[in-house]
């Protein structure tokens, strides 16, 4: 038995045309070589799509190859992820379904008190597939440890489990893949036991074997956003076999994607930004190119504001660049001059630099917490992480600031 497992494809994600197409095309890839290499049946672990009432251009293209694997007589089984979920319960995943292009395994109904029996769905005879759906801000996360699936007369009139290959898509996190994330996360011993684990959620490659029980992130068919388009630079899957005996073989396969030509730049003369931006690119060729600009330094607001990406995205578009994406994140901006030493490279030492020199002419109107209390304030929240672990991380952080104890927050 072979089969492909994908996840988080994020079908019409993108806002800029050119990357939107080149998204579908990783999905098609992935779409040709499941059918190429005759797999038994795909796997889409959540979040096919990135909402879940993608537009009508995105819906007709993802039909086009649900159709291509329908006509090859290769089965889809697929769960919902936190952005193609809907708490109102109706998605284009059910259009899906009711076309017969695919098999929704996690649409079934839960009680939220009680111990959750998933039921399987069977391929031929020999493998059963279960699934949790993903929902927003880790809401399953939850649920999934009152998971069981079983293999005895619990199933009732349903042909028994326990020689059957069984496979677990759960769109979610696991505690081995997060390392130092502030987000939550499920210990994979609170899961229901199955021999494969097909995961989405965390756009990153995993692979897990442990006790006979193998747990796989195949990472997204395409990065989502910037940021993923620096790191990872293009999109993957898994590719799996199985023996007779449920040995199981998996391997990553990279999805080609246009080169992605990353630029990093300190902006070493602020009063000739623009000029100095532009020159970048004088001699680069960047023909079919994802170009990235990230750009570091410090600037006063209006010399940011001079920085014309608009022009510059004009002129990468003339010497045929595929798309320009730029991020001034790692600027420091701010409202005047005045007597800022531009030679400080990081934010925080420009304002341990101002708190000093005020607290010095100022003892009576400030003290030591004001630093770090603005610093605890101005903590970001993490990807992936919800809101109510950002907050209790806010108040940590003030709390630490302030030399409180936390308990003062909730009286």
């Amino acid at each position: 038995m072979k089969f492909t497992h994908l996840a988080d494809c994020h079908l019409g994600g993108w806002r800029f045309e050119a990357l939107k197409k080149l998204n579908m095309e990783s999905f098609k890839f992935a779409v040709d070589f499941t059918i190429k290499n005759k797999s038994d049946f795909m796997l889409v672990a959540g979040d096919l799509f990135d909402s879940a009432y993608p537009r009508i251009d995105v819906i007709g293209d993802t039909f086009e190859q649900f159709k291509l694997l329908k006509d090859a007589k290769i089965p889809v089984y697929l769960i919902s992820g936190s952005h193609d979920y809907s708490a109102s319960g109706g998605t284009f995943l059910d259009l899906l379904e009711a076309s017969g292009m695919c098999i929704n395994v996690g649409n079934h109904n839960v009680e939220e008190e009680i111990s959750i029996l998933l039921p399987p769905t069977f391929h031929g005879d020999d493998v059963a597939i279960y699934g949790y759906p993903g929902r927003k801000s880790g809401l399953e996360l939850k649920h999934l440890k009152r998971t069981y699936i079983e293999d005895n007369d619990k199933l009732k009139n349903l042909p028994r489990c326990k020689d059957k290959f069984k496979i677990l898509m759960i769109h979610s996190t696991i505690t081995d893949v997060i390392g130092t994330l502030p987000i939550e996360s499920v210990d994979t011993k609170y899961l229901p036991k199955a021999n494969y684990y097909a995961l989405g959620h965390i756009h990153v490659k995993f692979e897990k074997i442990e006790n006979g029980h193998t747990f796989v992130y195949p990472g997204p068919t395409f990065p989502n956003n910037s940021k993923e388009l620096r790191q990872l630079r293009h999109g993957s899957f898994q590719f799996v076999e199985v023996d007779e005996h449920h040995k199981i073989k998996t391997e990553s396969i990279d999805i080609p994607a246009n080169e992605v030509l990353l630029i990093e730049h300190m902006i070493k003369n602020p009063r000739n930004a623009y000029t100095e931006v532009f020159e970048l690119f004088s001699d680069l060729d960047v023909e079919d190119k994802i170009v990235i600009l990230k750009l570091s330094g410090n600037l006063i607001r209006h010399q940011l504001q001079s920085i014309k990406f608009d022009e510059i995205r004009r002129h990468l578009k003339e010497k045929k660049a595929l798309v320009f994406l730029h991020t001034t994140s790692a600027i420091n901006t701010v409202a005047e001059s005045g007597d800022i030493d531009f030679s400080v490279k990081n934010c925080k030492d420009i304002e341990k630099k101002v708190f000093d020199e005020y607290f010095k002419d100022n003892p009576h109107s400030f003290n030591k917490n004001h630093q770090s209390l603005l610093i605890a304030l101005m903590t970001e929240k993490e990807d992936k992480e919800t809101k109510t672990m950002y907050a209790d991380r806010i108040i940590k952080n003030v709390s630490k600031a302030l030399d409180v104890d936390e308990k003062y927050f909730f009286n």
